[in-house]
């Protein structure tokens, strides 16, 4: 799970969970997961598609299917899908909004400009929510940020609207595609035992590090920090998100710095490996 989502539970004055999902399924959670994890206590569920850290994207029928166990246990979505415009498949990613509208009563949708328009600095949001909710964060938003700045607004009015942006934004989802192939090649060809999530969506690349060397495995932290240190490139450990076993790689560079940053890692990697064959 993103970084900040235990943190907002724990703002909220509520005990995060987190709920851990299947390699099989791309780590995605299943209402199996959830009921495993749920007890009459659980008020709400945060999801992320597409996700960050592994780039995994929930079709709509799996969405459906957790739609409706949140219905069924009367427990809040949020369903953020700040990702949604960057998908592999045809379109934008599955969203709840594509449900009937009687499997959205406790839903929010968060969305915004920073990834698909690669507006990170301008700090555009948006939320959608029944409007007795959508007033009570109002309430709150509006006595701790106040608000947007107004040409920020106007820059997102424009990315959400226009077609020439919009064109751009395909274009720019073509790159990343590309970009995801050549790392999945790569890994396969170069790395064939490591453990890796194949992202459908965002530009986030998953890979298990503590099987590299099986008589001394190694942690996330420890793999990214000696990366650092013996090829100058930065990766973030899984720690971040909960699990240490994995290490995180953004492809959001350019295909010259990927193929460098790639090849340094995988002569990491082999040295790792070679170090635990010795």
């Amino acid at each position: 799970a993103w970084v900040s989502y235990p943190q907002i539970v724990h703002l909220a004055r509520a005990e995060p969970v987190l709920v851990p999902g299947d390699i099989e399924w791309g780590l995605k959670v299943s209402v199996r997961d959830l009921d495993r994890q749920s007890n009459k206590s659980t008020r709400g569920l945060i999801l992320c598609s597409p996700c960050n850290p592994t780039g995994a994207v929930y079709t709509l029928a799996e969405l459906r299917a957790i739609a409706e166990w949140a219905r069924k246990n009367e427990i809040w979505i949020i369903s953020d899908e700040i990702y949604r415009r960057i998908n592999y498949g045809p379109g934008p990613a599955p969203s709840l909004l594509d449900l009937p509208d009687e499997l959205l009563e406790r839903t929010v949708i968060i969305y915004g400009a920073s990834k698909a328009y690669a507006m990170t600095g301008w700090r555009i949001g948006a939320a959608l929510a029944p409007p007795h909710l959508t007033k009570a964060m109002a309430a709150l938003q509006s006595h701790t940020t106040t608000g947007a700045n107004h040409p920020a607004q106007w820059a997102a009015a424009t990315a959400f609207t226009d077609d020439r942006v919009d064109a751009e934004v395909g274009k720019m989802v073509s790159a990343f595609r590309r970009r995801r192939d050549y790392l999945v090649e790569r890994f396969r060809a170069e790395a064939p035992g490591i453990e890796f999530v194949e992202p459908h969506g965002a530009f986030y690349f998953f890979f298990r590090v503590d099987g590299i060397r099986e008589s001394d495995p190694i942690a996330g932290m420890a793999f990214c920090e000696q990366l650092m240190q013996q090829e100058g490139v930065a990766l973030v450990p899984g720690g971040a998100f909960a699990d240490d076993r994995w290490v995180r790689l953004s492809y959001a560079v350019s295909d010259a710095e990927l193929e460098n940053a790639l090849n340094r890692i995988l002569r990491f990697i082999r040295r790792l490996a070679s170090a635990r064959a010795a």
